[in-house]
């Protein structure tokens, strides 16, 4: 996400298996997260309902799909300049 973008929330599984949520600022940082493991995502997703998240969660994902991609199409770019340079 670059500045200037709205919030954004992400649910994922940690590593014992419970998902937990992050809520980040446009610019990228985490500004809260879940303080405990849900065993559902159900129960995940209706946590951040409370705070008013759910319906942020699939822009959240589709703009963290498009920074990837301009990410690592960036990173190619500079790759394939470097080496043209050589």
């Amino acid at each position: 996400m670059y500045p200037g973008s709205r919030l954004g929330v992400r649910i994922y599984k940690d590593i014992i298996g419970e998902w937990r949520w992050t809520i980040y600022a446009g610019n990228g940082k985490a500004l809260a997260v879940s303080s405990e493991g849900y065993h559902n995502k159900r129960d995940c997703e209706h946590a951040l309902g409370l705070l008013g998240y759910a319906d942020n969660f699939v822009d959240f994902v589709a703009d963290l799909i498009a920074d990837l991609i301009i990410e690592r199409y960036l990173r190619r770019t500079a790759v394939k300049a470097l080496l043209n340079t050589l």
